[in-house]
């Protein structure tokens, strides 16, 4: 089954089944959106998009932590890993949320990733059960960051 989204930075794009990612619970703030695809763009690595299928104007850029720190390993609990069907952590992704102020900083949020079990493509946004050990607003170093240029150039504007 394939079905179809218009979204703000990319043309129509034909979308599989077998490549929607569900989170039953949504992403804070938006947890009425359960139906994502992950779309991945060379010139904009190390970043991603978390695009909404019901909502073409719902994105959320994304970034692995590994990326810019070494030092990550969120405590997800058993709760949380049961209800995307975990049961071996070396199928799951972690994600952080990237956020932009107006100055051009750029973080990413380190006490609500989000975890995908890529068995299965479903996925959870949690907090662990060490998230006292970790930042909401972790700033990116310059070296992780794509430059503010960069950024305008794939469809992100600072205010």
């Amino acid at each position: 089954m394939t079905s179809e989204t218009a979204s703000n930075d990319w043309s129509q794009l034909q979308i599989s089944a077998d490549n929607i990612i569900h989170l039953p619970s949504g992403i804070f703030g938006f947890e009425g959106f359960k139906d994502y695809v992950l779309l991945e763009n060379p010139a904009e690595e190390p970043f991603v998009w978390l695009q909404s299928v019901d909502d073409s104007n719902l994105a959320f850029l994304m970034i692995r932590p590994e990326h810019f720190t070494g030092e990550y390993a969120p405590e997800i609990s058993d709760r949380d890993a049961e209800s995307i069907g975990l049961c071996e952590t070396g199928s799951a992704i972690i994600y952080s949320i990237v956020t932009f102020q107006s100055d051009g900083s750029c973080y990413a949020n380190l006490k609500g990733p989000l975890v995908i079990n890529m068995a299965d493509l479903k996925g959870r946004q949690v907090v662990p059960e060490n998230a006292s050990e970790f930042s909401l607003r972790h700033r990116l170093s310059p070296n992780a960051d794509l430059e503010r240029k960069e950024l305008t150039d794939v469809g992100f504007v600072t205010a």
